[in-house]
């Protein structure tokens, strides 16, 4: 059991370090600092960590929440985290080979000021997402929801995840880059004002997207989306999507 208010450092609250560690019941408010990773910084590391309320983070540098680096697992489970603000992954941001669980949290009121609203992937990552609510997230430049930048095949799932009230001034819900297979399924977004949520750019190598659900998307200026998903010259295929109460300008699903 660890509680904090007002911690202000250099350092993360957490750094992890080659280790094996289990944190039960945290709470930390009001956090500063100007490396990466205001809460916890991990590297080389196994942690589990359950039952954490984190809100009011905020770094100059990458992921006010998590910074995950080298080859760092992380299972994070029934915590909420709130008001994240960091250049690059408001709540986390990864970095190199990372295999992440995430089980019955809430992410709320987490920003970037340049990309990745909640999430900046730029590693090898196997992503589990389950029963995990992220709303009121945004980005002013790209990615008001997650920034993924890597190469490798890897695999997102999303088992009852729902994105609700996201949004991004200048781009997408989801912006993936880089050589990769990547595959998403099982999502459920809704009330985001985001131009286009789904943004490929033209080297990936294969995208499977399968069982999402988009309700009621719109854009700032209270106009219907563009073009829902967007693809640039990628090997695509998409299974069971609805879309209900949107109705874009552009495509529902566009292939340049």
């Amino acid at each position: 059991n660890v509680e904090t208010v007002n911690y202000t450092g250099v350092q993360s609250f957490f750094n992890i370090l080659a280790s094996n560690v289990t944190i039960i019941n945290v709470t930390a408010n009001n956090l500063v600092s100007s490396s990466n990773g205001a809460f916890l910084f991990s590297d080389s590391s196994i942690l589990v960590m359950k039952f954490a309320k984190a809100s009011k983070l905020y770094t100059t540098e990458l992921g006010a929440g998590f910074f995950l680096w080298k080859s760092s697992y992380l299972t994070l489970e029934d915590s909420v985290i709130t008001d994240c603000v960091s250049k690059y992954g408001g709540s986390l941001y990864i970095f190199q080979t990372v295999n992440v669980v995430l089980n019955r949290n809430i992410f709320t009121n987490s920003s970037s000021t340049i990309a990745g609203g909640v999430f900046y992937i730029k590693s090898s990552v196997t992503l589990n997402s389950n029963n995990v609510t992220i709303s009121n997230s945004m980005s002013p430049m790209q990615s008001g929801v997650i920034f993924i930048n890597m190469i490798a095949k890897r695999l997102f799932i999303f088992n009852q995840t729902k994105i609700m009230n996201c949004s991004s001034t200048q781009g997408s819900g989801f912006f993936i880059m880089g050589q990769t297979d990547i595959e998403i399924r099982k999502l459920d977004i809704s009330n985001s004002s985001i131009s286009t949520f789904f943004s490929f750019s033209r080297n990936l190598i294969k995208i499977l997207l399968e069982d999402i659900t988009f309700t009621n998307l719109i854009e700032d200026s209270g106009d219907m989306v563009n073009d829902v998903i967007i693809f640039n010259g990628i090997n695509a295929t998409v299974n069971n999507l609805m879309i209900t109460f949107c109705k874009p300008r552009g495509k529902v699903v566009k292939a340049i």
